[in-house]
């Protein structure tokens, strides 16, 4: 009780910094989320096709050396748009500027965390995450695709069973395989509308006290939701954007919540690639990627740009 009347005083600090990482003009093209969050936007346009969906080492290098003045984290942990899913291994180039500990809560259909890849990749970037020295826990909220079969190769076991990384697939049948292996609780473990109620009393708020314990950096791609909820270069999950909005209220009304930075991805765009390493790449994954309309995807993402943001930024 004390520590609820002590958050009612002392206000946590607010987020009033916005900032869109244009690799795509995805983001841009949203009228009515620039008129709402003011975002300074970083022009990243000539290095994207370099960095889109998997780069080697020196191109990543030049990425960060250009947003070296763009993350200072000090009183205002920032909201940033980050575009297309493909860019989703550029939140690795935030968080390596987190100057204390902190813990990551992600949001992603896909699991992100493939072993062993010897390039920066979408697909892969919270395995390098989980070696940042200042990065405590990670909590990964709604994979549903890559969980079975040959890729359970390259899933970080070790790290789940050491409690490193806490795993909420999105659907309990889809994750038997891992929950097989692994400690880990779906998010749909019940059918109905009260599924969610059911997750947010009898799971996550056993983690909430431990998720607090640092400054929390959420990161998010819409590819989590279904695809009629959101239009992004991927196939879709099985989470629906008031679900996430739930498990987000509930983290940030926690008593000892503190915001380390929120980034918003999974906007659609057209894909420009350079380099055969990329075209590759695409190639191999282009059976689960999605094609759509621009102008379509931009009203539909805008809506719930503005709607995870805008809980952010309160």
């Amino acid at each position: 009780m004390a520590g609820r009347l002590l958050h009612l005083i002392i206000p946590r600090a607010k987020a009033m910094r916005a900032i869109i990482l244009n690799f795509d003009n995805s983001v841009t093209r949203q009228d009515k989320l620039l008129e709402m969050f003011r975002p300074e936007v970083v022009e990243l346009t000539d290095i994207a096709p370099l960095i889109r969906i998997g780069c080697r080492s020196s191109c990543y290098e030049r990425l960060l050396s250009r947003l070296d003045d763009v993350y200072r984290f000090k009183d205002d942990p920032p909201l940033t748009f980050t575009g297309s899913g493909d860019f989703h291994h550029v939140s690795l180039a935030i968080l390596r500027r987190m100057p204390e500990p902190f813990n990551l809560v992600v949001f992603d259909s896909h699991p992100d965390w493939i072993r062993h890849v010897p390039i920066v990749h979408c697909g892969a970037w919270l395995d390098r995450a989980a070696k940042l020295p200042n990065l405590r826990r990670m909590y990964h909220f709604g994979v549903h695709h890559d969980i079975s079969g040959p890729w359970l190769l390259f899933t970080p076991l070790r790290l789940m069973r050491g409690g490193k990384l806490r795993v909420f697939p999105a659907r309990e049948g889809e994750s038997l395989a891992l929950r097989r292996r692994a400690p880990c609780k779906a998010i749909h473990r019940h059918e109905g509308d009260t599924a969610i109620e059911i997750f947010l009393a009898n799971t996550l708020s056993r983690h909430l006290d431990e998720m607090c314990r640092h400054p929390v950096y959420i990161s998010i791609d819409k590819d989590v939701f279904y695809n009629g909820e959101a239009i992004t270069n991927w196939q879709g999950g099985l989470l629906r954007v008031g679900e996430v909005h739930k498990i987000l209220k509930a983290i940030f009304h926690h008593p000892h919540f503190r915001p380390a930075g929120m980034d918003i991805g999974g906007d659609y765009s057209e894909t420009e690639l350079s380099g055969l390493l990329r075209k590759i790449l695409y190639l191999y994954e282009k059976d689960v990627r999605r094609t759509a309309s621009v102008e379509e995807a931009r009203r539909n993402n805008e809506e719930v740009n503005i709607k995870l943001g805008k809980l952010f930024m309160r």
